[in-house]
């Protein structure tokens, strides 16, 4: 009886167990998807209002714990501080771009995607940002005219960023990982990986081709 009983609850413990592994493992997954949308998002609307020929690559690989090399591509491109301001477009219409926007990872095992706007004043014609080589420091806060900083993600596995002039795009395949969940019905770590792969259009180039 006492047997009977004692493999019973060895049974349901057992099924808990990997329900909780189960569970845990899709909330992380979960939290990986929600993550890339919403840099996703990000990107997506800030590049739409850019000018595709202000974009600027820096890229930078890092070799991981494991021997492998991944891309930790850092960006940017021109925007506008008010958009809203007649005094910040020229009379053809064109904007009198006065910012830029860089995106970049950190260069830890798990990187942070660092969003931050810097200060261009003067800029007021559409060019590539030249100090980007030199303003993505490990400590963001430690950066030149930086305005605004955000963190976007802390589970940057790879950010790789292609132009493709022919059809005026900024192609981006963007990797997170989280580390050592434990696998349903095992104790065995694993690492939940999510990728996007996805381009941007900037609006605002002119002329089109």
């Amino acid at each position: 009886m006492f047997l009977i009983f004692g493999l019973l609850v060895g049974g349901i413990f057992a099924i808990f167990t990997y329900s909780s592994a189960g569970f845990r493992q899709a909330i992380a997954q979960q939290g990986l998807s929600g993550e890339l949308e919403a840099v996703q998002r990000r990107l997506t609307y800030d590049f739409r209002a850019s000018h595709y020929h202000t974009v600027a690559i820096v890229p930078r690989t890092k070799t991981l714990e494991d021997g492998t090399d991944v891309s930790r591509t850092a960006f940017s491109f021109t925007t506008l501080s008010d958009w809203y301001d007649p005094d910040r477009f020229h009379p053809t219409g064109q904007p009198r771009w006065d910012r830029q926007l860089v995106y970049y990872p950190t260069t830890q095992e798990s990187g942070r995607l660092i969003r931050q706007l810097i200060d261009a004043t003067g800029l007021n014609v559409p060019r590539p940002y030249p100090a980007l080589s030199t303003n993505i420091s490990e400590l963001p806060n430690s950066n030149s005219d930086v305005l605004q900083t955000t963190t976007l993600s802390e589970n940057v596995l790879s950010l790789e960023v292609a132009q493709d002039d022919s059809r005026q795009l900024l192609d981006i395949t963007l990797r997170l990982r989280t580390r050592g969940g434990q696998e349903a019905g095992s104790m065995r770590k694993i690492d939940e990986t999510r990728e996007a792969v996805f381009s941007l259009d900037a609006l605002n180039t002119y002329p089109r081709l």
